[in-house]
């Protein structure tokens, strides 16, 4: 077919009616993609609006319920309320330029300890135990043959007792005693 034939098979009327109607359903189907693609904009921007009314509606919870100790702040964490225990220490830090509510101004950061009574209820533990690191040490530079072997046969015979070495190792990692419940293992 040469282009002379082309072009008059094309612009027959058949043909320019089916041009029109084939780009008439084009522009539909364009303007149809983008309604819903701006209606699945719209409810995915409230359901994020909803999910975070429900974080900040939620009532407080311990600290310890949502993040146990020695686990990774997961995202899904940011903006719910807690509540802890401590002291403030008094050093604050201001980050100026932050919005709230339509007005900027500062946001106050404040250090707020909440291992204090942790710390005062384990104080009495964790002085026994460097009274005996401090033992072992002094034990360790004792250069008398009857130190040294006195030493090394108490050292044989905890080892013998697995018993005592696990009593021995929990006391050394801070696992026994007066532990509060977050701390137990």
């Amino acid at each position: 077919m040469s282009a002379r034939e082309f072009w008059a098979v094309a612009r027959t009327r058949r043909m320019v009616t089916l041009l029109v109607l084939l780009t008439a359903a084009a522009v539909a189907c364009g303007l149809l993609g983008s309604w819903q693609l701006d209606r699945a904009e719209l409810r995915g921007a409230k359901a994020a609006q909803e999910a975070r009314e429900a974080i900040l509606g939620a009532p407080p919870v311990p600290v310890g319920e949502l993040l146990a100790p020695g686990t990774t702040f997961r995202g899904e964490l940011v903006g719910r309320r807690v509540e802890a225990e401590g002291e403030f220490t008094g050093e604050q830090l201001l980050v100026a330029g932050r919005a709230q509510d339509g007005h900027v101004g500062f946001l106050v950061l404040a250090e707020l300890r909440v291992l204090s009574r942790f710390e005062r209820r384990r104080m009495p533990h964790n002085l026994a135990m460097m009274a005996a690191m401090e033992g072992f040490e002094r034990l360790f530079q004792a250069d008398p043959l009857p130190l040294r072997w006195l030493r090394n046969s108490g050292l044989n015979c905890i080892d013998a007792l697995p018993e005592a070495k696990a009593l021995f190792v929990r006391q050394a990692l801070g696992l026994s005693g007066d532990l509060p419940q977050l701390a137990r293992v």
